[in-house]
Formats: C-alpha cells, sequence, structure tokens
C-alpha cells in the first residue's frame, strides 16, 4: 500500500469473484470511495504499490503465474514491458514498486519469467509521452 500526498490511498481488494484487484481509495469529506482499477482481463489478479501526487499508479498483474510490472496513467493500463525499450533482452519487468511526480518507476526485473528471484532493480522513466 502507499499514499500521496493528496491522501489517496493505494493497495487491492478482493471482488466479488474473488479475485484480488488493484484499487484506489480517494478521500471524499471524512469518507474514502473506492476504486477498482481493472486489468486488460478481469480474471487476472493485480495489485496497486505506489502513487504519484498527479494520480499515477504502479503495481504489478499477474499473467498466466508471471507477474509484470504495470502502471496506470489517466485510468489507463499500462504493461510495462510493452512500452520498455528493452530490445536484445530476454528480461522481464516484474514489478513496479514506486513513482515520483515525473513518471519515474522503480521496481524489479528478472532475467527471464522462469526466475523465482528478483536479478535487478530498475528506473523506468517514460520519455516517450503516455
Amino acid at each position: 500500500m502507499a499514499i500521496n500526498d493528496n491522501g489517496t490511498v493505494v493497495g487491492y481488494a478482493y471482488n466479488n469473484l474473488g479475485v484480488r484487484h488493484a484499487c484506489l481509495w480517494v478521500p471524499v469529506g471524512f469518507n474514502f470511495k473506492i476504486y477498482d482499477l481493472g486489468t486488460d482481463n478481469p480474471g487476472f489478479d493485480s495489485e496497486a504499490r505506489g502513487i504519484s501526487n498527479s494520480g499515477q499508479v504502479v503495481g504489478s498483474q499477474i499473467y498466466a503465474g508471471t507477474s509484470h510490472g504495470v502502471t496506470w496513467i489517466n485510468g489507463r493500463f499500462f504493461d510495462l514491458n510493452t512500452r520498455a525499450n528493452i530490445s536484445g533482452n530476454t528480461g522481464l519487468i516484474s514489478t513496479a514498486n514506486a513513482v515520483n511526480d515525473w513518471g519515474h518507476i522503480t521496481g524489479g526485473w528478472k532475467q527471464n519469467a522462469q526466475s523465482s528471484t528478483t536479478q535487478a532493480y530498475y528506473l523506468w522513466a517514460n520519455n516517450g509521452g503516455n
């Protein structure tokens, strides 16, 4: 879980099907309204781990048993592996743990999808726009 300076909290909750989905809690007066951030497949587990002050959220989603680092920007879902320039590299961005106000994301990288441990950490900068 994480919280930004606006008091918005991110984490996860289980939906009515028992699937773990990334969500955020937005302060509304003295209460919070919860939003399911969604995934690209409603049956996939996901979780949110970080949020910037502008509302960009980062986390992970499980694809067929393999964790992928993801981000939600203005309500749109992106797998970081489809947006990063990792040509010639067989690695996998497996987690996204934090994001700052410039959109720089930190997280874990694995040498391959079958690896059970994080091999390295990365800093991803969205230089190509959203």
